[in-house]
């Protein structure tokens, strides 16, 4: 690797550390989910949520090392907040088959952009 440009602040590594621990939670609560059963929806949400952790590990590991891979980081933040809003859009609805409508739309539009 390149030698360190600009070393993370004490207030950036305090925010990673933060983030790590929530990501420990998270982590906790995926693994803690029973058997979905036939809903597609809530499949896609764990498969998300595990893509979403993957990127948000992605900027603490760039923060942690350095300052300067900022607007590299930026675009895994930005795909982090994509896929967490895209979760929640997805299974926030009580009516299973509202979820699962929305499952076919987030589908469509994954199709349509292939």
């Amino acid at each position: 690797m390149p030698d360190v440009i600009r070393l993370p602040s004490a207030e950036l590594r305090a925010v990673a550390e933060a983030i790590d621990h929530t990501i420990s939670l998270y982590l906790t609560a995926l693994r803690s989910v029973p058997s979905i059963g036939k809903w597609e929806a809530p499949q896609e949400g764990l498969s998300l949520g595990w893509l979403l952790i993957r990127n948000v590990e992605a900027v603490l590991l760039m923060a942690r090392y350095d300052e300067v891979l900022v607007t590299a980081a930026w675009s895994n933040a930005r795909t982090a907040f994509e896929l967490s809003a895209r979760i929640i859009w997805m299974l926030q609805p009580d009516d299973r088959y509202e979820a699962e409508r929305r499952w076919l739309a987030f589908l469509d539009e994954w199709e349509n952009t292939e």
